[in-house]
């Protein structure tokens, strides 16, 4: 038998069709990664934006209404007890910047703390839960 003779135009185009889907379901693909990338970060961000919108209002609040010295804001949990449990690590002492870093004191204050000696009732967290 002998071979036939495959001639130019009786060619249909099969090779560049076969690579233009693979083209389009690869770019498919690679768009809803990214498109899915961005609306988790986006969750992310506006689940530690609210978070952090709630502790700012708590910190205004306990400075506004503090009974005894308006303005005074709450020491914060620092991890100078070897945990952040929550509640404000107070001092006696000279206040010096690095006892004034730490964690919002969501459950409350111990002594030595000014009255009174009560917490901001929120844990503020990001999306990590830290």
């Amino acid at each position: 038998m002998p071979l036939r003779k495959i001639s130019k135009s009786s060619q249909q185009g099969v090779a560049l069709l076969v690579f233009a889907i693979i083209v389009l379901v690869g770019s498919t693909y690679l768009l809803t990664v990214s498109l899915n990338s961005s609306a988790n970060r986006f969750n992310r961000y506006t689940e530690t934006n609210d978070y952090l919108n709630a502790a700012k209002n708590a910190l205004i609040g306990f400075a506004v209404f503090h009974p005894d010295n308006p303005g005074m804001l709450p020491f914060p949990d620092r991890n100078g007890d070897g945990d952040y449990d929550g509640n404000s690590d107070c001092t006696t002492g000279a206040v010096t910047n690095n006892l004034l870093l730490g964690r919002i004191p969501w459950q409350g204050q111990d002594n030595p703390c000014i009255a009174p000696q009560t917490g901001l009732n929120i844990q503020s967290l990001d999306y990590t839960g830290q």
